[in-house]
C-alpha cells in the first residue's frame, strides 16, 4: 500500500501538468502578416457563419475561413532529442520508438505535412531533414544513439531557430523536444537563458511541445518544471514520458494542430499602417484575441486627415487640389526653372574667357616663332673679313688718317687692321 501511494501521486502530478496546458485555452497556433491581410492559425472548431473580426476599435473589411487541410502552406514538425547520458538508460529505447510514432502520426495524408529529426548537444544536429517519406524517418529514429556529452538546450535551440526559421513565412512550424529538463542559467552566463528562448519562440511564432524524462531520484524535477514553463509560454504543451506505456498514445497529443482553420482577415485601408494591433476574432458566442502586426500599405492618404499637432505635410507639391490660392503652383514651379536657366547662362562667360585665353596663347606662340625666324635669318649674314686688296699695312693707314685730318673731313672710315664697314656697300 505504501508503494502505491507514491505511484498514485506521480500519476496525478503528471495528469495535472498535462491538463494545465489546455487550461489556458491557448488555441492560436500562429499568426502571419501578408501584403494586404493577416492570417491567424487556430486549432479547434470551424465556424462557417457569424464570423467577424475587430481590429482595435473598428471592424475589419472581410474575414475568410480556410480549413487547415486546404491551406497551401505546409506544416513542418521538427523532433529534437537530447541524446546525452543524462537520459535514463531505461527510457532510451522508449524514446526511439516515440520518435518513430510521432513522425508517423504527424505525416497526415490529407495535409501538406513534413517531419525532420535532430539531436541536441552543444548544437542542433539534423539527422534527417524535412521529408514526408516515412521510411526515412523510421530509419533515422532507429539510428539514434546516446553519448557522454554536454547538452545546452536553450542555447542550441535559440541559435538554430534564429538561423533556420523565418518569422513572417506562410508555414506552420512546430518543435517537439524530448529531454530531461532545462537549466536556468545565470544572467552573466555566455549561454542563452530560457527567457531569451521564450522571446525567440514568440517572435518566430513557433509552438514548442516538450516531453520530459524523469529520473528515479527526482533530481531533475526542477529542470522539468522549467521545461514545462518554456513549452507553455508558447501555444505548445508539456507531458512526461511516463504518461503512458503506449508511445502512440503520447504521439496522439501532437496532432491537434492538424484540426483547425486559418482565418484570413483583411483590414481597412486606414488600418494598414504596419503597427502591432489587437485583433479580436468573434466566432459566434466565443472570441479569440491576439496581437498582430498590420500590413504596411504602400500609399497612405494624407489629405483626408490632418495630424494632431496641426502640421500639414505636403507629399505632392504639384497637387493643386490641396492649395487655397491659385497662384501657389506657379510660385513653386518658377524658381526651379529660373535656377536652371541661371545655371546655364552662367556657363557662357566662362566659355568666352577660355576661348580668349586660348587665342592669346596661340598669338604669343606665333610671335615667338616669327622672332626666332628673323633672328635665324640675320645670323646667316655675319660680317666677313675684308678682301686682300683692301688691306693695308699700318703705315699706309696712318697716312690716310693724317690726310683726312688735314682736309678736315669727318665721318670717313678709319682702318685699324680689323673688320671695317663701307657705308654704301655690302657688309664685309
Amino acid at each position: 500500500m505504501k508503494k502505491s501511494i507514491p505511484l498514485l501521486f506521480s500519476y496525478i502530478l503528471s495528469l495535472c501538468l498535462w491538463l494545465s496546458a489546455y487550461a489556458a485555452d491557448n488555441n492560436i497556433v500562429r499568426t502571419y502578416t501578408g501584403e494586404d491581410s493577416i492570417s491567424v492559425y487556430v486549432r479547434g472548431e470551424i465556424y462557417d457563419t457569424n464570423v467577424s473580426a475587430q481590429i482595435g476599435t473598428s471592424e475589419a473589411e472581410e474575414v475568410i475561413i480556410t480549413d487547415l487541410k486546404d491551406v497551401g502552406g505546409p506544416i513542418r514538425t521538427l523532433i529534437l532529442v537530447d541524446n546525452s547520458f543524462s537520459i535514463p538508460q531505461t527510457d532510451r529505447a522508449k524514446i526511439k520508438q516515440l520518435v518513430s510514432d510521432i513522425a508517423d502520426k504527424c505525416l497526415e495524408p490529407n495535409i501538406n505535412s513534413m517531419v525532420a529529426i535532430g539531436m541536441i548537444s552543444e548544437d542542433i544536429i539534423i539527422t534527417c531533414d524535412y521529408t514526408n517519406a516515412g521510411y526515412l524517418l523510421e530509419d533515422a529514429a532507429e539510428r539514434i544513439e546516446f553519448y557522454n556529452q554536454e547538452t545546452y538546450l536553450t542555447d542550441a535551440l535559440a541559435g538554430y531557430v534564429e538561423s533556420n526559421f523565418y518569422p513572417n513565412e506562410s508555414v506552420l512550424d512546430r518543435i517537439i523536444v524530448i529531454s530531461d529538463g532545462v537549466d536556468n542559467r545565470p544572467v552573466d552566463s555566455d549561454k542563452k537563458t530560457p527567457e531569451y528562448l521564450k522571446k525567440i519562440l514568440k517572435e518566430y511564432n513557433i509552438p514548442l511541445y516538450a516531453v520530459g524524462c524523469k529520473n528515479k531520484d527526482k533530481s531533475n524535477d526542477t529542470r522539468l518544471m522549467n521545461m514545462k514553463d518554456l513549452a507553455e509560454s508558447t501555444p505548445g504543451c508539456f507531458c512526461t514520458l511516463d504518461k503512458s506505456e503506449d508511445t502512440r498514445e503520447i504521439a496522439n497529443l501532437f496532432i491537434g494542430d492538424f484540426q483547425g482553420a486559418v482565418y484570413e482577415i483583411f483590414p481597412k485601408a486606414e488600418q494598414m499602417d504596419g503597427a502591432i494591433k489587437t485583433v479580436k476574432i468573434i466566432l459566434g458566442e466565443k472570441s479569440i484575441t491576439v496581437d498582430v502586426r498590420m500590413p504596411q500599405k504602400l500609399e497612405v492618404k494624407t489629405t483626408e486627415t490632418e495630424p494632431e499637432d496641426g502640421i500639414v505635410i505636403d507629399e505632392k507639391p504639384n497637387d493643386t487640389s490641396i492649395k487655397t490660392e491659385p497662384e501657389e503652383p506657379e510660385k513653386i514651379v518658377k524658381p526651379a526653372v529660373d535656377e536652371k536657366q541661371s545655371e546655364n547662362s552662367g556657363n557662357y562667360p566662362t566659355v568666352i574667357y577660355i576661348l580668349i585665353a586660348l587665342a592669346c596663347i596661340v598669338f604669343a606662340v606665333i610671335v615667338v616663332l616669327v622672332i626666332v625666324f628673323i633672328k635665324s635669318k640675320n645670323k646667316d649674314e655675319d660680317f666677313e673679313a675684308a678682301p686682300e686688296e683692301y688691306r693695308m699695312d699700318p703705315e699706309a693707314i696712318s697716312n690716310i688718317n693724317n690726310q683726312s685730318d688735314d682736309q678736315g673731313q669727318s665721318g670717313n672710315v678709319r682702318y685699324d687692321g680689323e673688320t671695317i664697314m663701307f657705308w654704301d656697300g655690302k657688309n664685309t
